[in-house]
């Protein structure tokens, strides 16, 4: 991307970047008073190119990381609110053990409890994007990174996930 693809509106940069491998926006939010010139757009690009880096190589920690904050079981606590479903032909046993518990979701897809981590992680989008502060250095703290799933198990809330400049991750809930 070259520094001509971002825009800008009251000191917030944005630009699209390939992250886990599919569209996503990232926003940069500068300092007051930040001339908006060549020299900063490179400089904010340069911040948006690091933290799509990060991004993509930290995908399985950060996997990992939303497994150890049990958001698979968070998942299922939201799918199980959705209508109750049942296995086509299966209306007649709805007291069988063996029929899967299947919920339709807001978004009009069908989810099958238990959900497995295999198919929670297959699930993670990056549409979510990204929303970064930086210093008068073009220097961050930290970024917020909002995950969305799909199917969409928690009803048009993301993920939120926020990443150190040291890499450390940390899962901080649901947004939205």
């Amino acid at each position: 991307m070259d520094i001509s693809k971002l825009t800008v509106k009251n000191y917030l940069y944005e630009g699209q970047f390939k992250i886990w491998g599919e569209d996503s926006g990232i926003l940069v939010r500068v300092e007051d008073g930040t001339p908006d010139n060549d020299l900063t757009r490179e400089k904010v690009l340069a911040v948006m190119e690091k933290i799509t880096a990060v991004l993509n190589e930290k995908r399985s920690v950060i996997e990992q990381a939303l497994i150890d904050d049990d958001m698979v079981a968070t998942a299922e606590d939201w799918a199980s609110s959705g209508e109750e479903d049942y296995d086509e032909g299966d209306e007649d046993h709805e007291d069988d053990d063996n029929r899967k518990e299947c919920y339709i979701l807001e978004d009009g897809s069908k989810v099958y409890l238990p959900i497995t981590e295999e198919d929670f992680k297959a699930s993670l989008t990056s549409s979510g994007g990204v929303l970064a502060y930086v210093n008068e250095n073009f220097e961050y703290k930290d970024f917020d990174f909002f995950i969305n799933c799909e199917p969409d198990y928690f009803a048009c809330h993301s993920i939120l996930v926020s990443v150190d400049a040291d890499g450390s991750v940390k899962v901080g809930g649901l947004a939205g």
